[in-house]
């Protein structure tokens, strides 16, 4: 059960679920050590799904059995099946609630108030280039949006900088050039200071792998040096405004990054589901009909699963929507081999040609 794949019934676990439990406790110990509580209790749902997908296997294994007549005269399998089948729709239950739960976290992240005071930003950024009639309902559609979730800015960068961001916004309405031309600037500003003091400051272990696991590891640090940079770029009195609009374009593109990343991890959770379902359909469906249709909906789970594990493997970890790594679906344990492989062959030609 490598990193990409669901955790789901088949006689494979007997050989992974082993191996997955030993890289769990590994992860399990670490997380204790680091205080993470999300990757502990992940760990710990690992485990358990680990076990009954063991037995659930042996279960199986001795299904597969009854075909040899030795076994099959002498033992009653039935039993046998509706326990390995329960094990398996038990296993199927717990990926559905941690994939509704992974999910429930993905949409969270992605209705945060700084995200989404940026997509409105977004929205509006064509209505702020001059003043006029629809650049003060451009502005006062932001306002609305602080005043919204007041709370939530006060609390991660104080209350000065929300009162002074309100003051450039009722300054803008009156049409001032001055203070028009900095909405932007510093509505973008306040919204990466909010990010960047719930992820990317120096804080727990914690906070910082929260923000992997909703983007990925290489997205988190393209974001993390891209904010850090913006941020100072902002912050400084004496850059050039030709340098803070730069600053503000780059800021739109991370917040498309992060968005875009999102949106594919939705996707993911969502074929995730496709796949638990036709497992647990596969096993239903083997107590009561005939061998085809339980073995086609399995056929169809294995499939699905492979196309969950390209997209986990390749497609989340390329950017943007079109882009694939092919290098990353292939396992750390075959690179491993391979690697020891080809420095045998290359001391064995060494060996032959000094010879």
């Amino acid at each position: 059960m490598t990193p990409g794949t669901c955790y789901l019934p088949g006689i494979s676990n007997l050989i992974l679920a082993p191996l997955d439990v030993y890289y769990q406790v590994g992860i399990l110990r670490a997380a204790i050590k680091v205080k993470d509580p999300e990757a502990r209790d992940e760990a710990i749902l690992r485990l358990l799904q680990n076990t009954l997908a063991f037995l659930g296997a042996a279960g199986t294994g001795v299904v597969y059995l009854k075909d040899l007549h030795a076994l099959s005269s002498y033992l009653n399998l039935t039993p046998v099946v509706f326990v390995a089948g329960g094990l398996g729709l038990m296993l199927c239950a717990l990926e559905t609630a941690k994939t509704s739960y992974d999910l429930k976290n993905e949409i969270q992240f992605i209705r945060r108030a700084d995200l989404q005071l940026l997509k409105q930003l977004k929205k509006v950024r064509l209505h702020l280039s001059a003043p006029s009639d629809q650049s003060i309902k451009a502005i006062e559609k932001l306002e609305a949006q602080i005043n919204a979730h007041r709370d939530f800015f006060e609390e991660r960068v104080g209350k000065q900088a929300v009162a002074d961001l309100l003051h450039v916004y009722d300054q803008a309405k009156q049409l001032d050039p001055q203070e028009f031309s900095d909405v932007q600037y510093k509505t973008m500003q306040l919204a990466m200071d909010t990010f960047h003091a719930d992820y990317l400051e120096t804080r727990g272990y914690a906070d910082q792998m929260e923000l992997e696991r909703r983007i990925m590891p290489w997205s988190k640090d393209q974001v993390k040096k891209g904010i850090e940079a913006i941020r100072a770029d902002f912050l400084s009195s004496s850059a050039p405004t030709e340098k803070k609009h730069q600053a503000l374009e780059r800021g739109y593109a991370i917040i498309q990054q992060i968005r875009v990343q999102n949106k594919k991890k939705i996707l993911l959770h969502m074929v995730s589901f496709l796949c638990i379902a036709l497992t647990a359909a596969s096993i239903i469906t083997s107590f009561v009909l005939a061998p085809y249709i339980p073995l086609a909906l399995a056929v169809l789970a294995i499939i699905v699963m492979c196309f969950r594990y390209l997209m986990a493997r390749g497609w989340l970890e390329a950017e943007g929507w079109c882009s694939f790594r092919v290098s990353t679906c292939i396992p750390e344990f075959m690179k491993a081999i391979a690697k020891k492989i080809g420095k045998v062959g290359a001391y064995v030609i060494a060996s032959a040609t000094t010879r």
